[in-house]
């Protein structure tokens, strides 16, 4: 579905880091390893829905999930950053793409955590996607047919945006 450049990584490497992720003990390492950067920087989370003019809501293919592959993309963030401007950059990261943040739809407290999904609109619907390292596929889904491994958070944010979207 996207473009990726000369310099990313193939879909074969991409695979590949994905397979040894699926590996025993590789999911406690990289929970740990998530958990530990949690924790020294109280890392919150961001999620971005983004819609499609037909309802349908983008899903990435995730190489570090290997649990649950499918999720809205989204990330850490920063220190000092404000939430919706870390829910533009993991886009721009994830997805080489600009997006406008519409309004705030879900904001949850998990361990610790904040937890904010945005609804957000892509500004240059016509711009081919690049897909970073640690994605290795983009879908769109119709809202009512998203993979049932997506992490409930996501799924409510997900569900509220297409509440409004009706």
């Amino acid at each position: 579905m996207a473009n990726r450049p000369g310099g990313a990584l193939k879909r074969g490497m991409k695979e590949a880091l994905a397979a040894r992720a699926r590996r025993p003990g590789a999911v406690r390492f990289l929970v740990r390893l998530a958990a530990r950067r949690s924790r020294k920087s109280g890392a919150n989370g961001v999620a971005a829905v983004i819609l499609d003019p037909d309802g349908r809501v983008l899903l990435l293919e995730h190489v570090f999930w290997p649990e649950r592959r499918w999720a809205l993309p989204g990330g850490w963030i920063r220190k000092g950053e404000a939430p919706e401007e870390a829910a533009r950059r993991e886009v721009r990261e994830e997805l080489g793409v600009e997006v406008a943040v519409e309004r705030l739809l879900a904001h949850e407290q998990n361990r610790g955590r904040d937890e904010f999904a945005w609804l957000c609109r892509i500004l240059s619907p016509d711009a081919p996607m690049r897909l970073s390292f640690e994605v290795l596929d983009a879908r769109w889904f119709p809202c009512d047919e998203i993979p049932a491994t997506l992490i409930p958070f996501h799924r409510n944010a997900v569900e509220i945006a297409s509440r409004l979207e009706d």
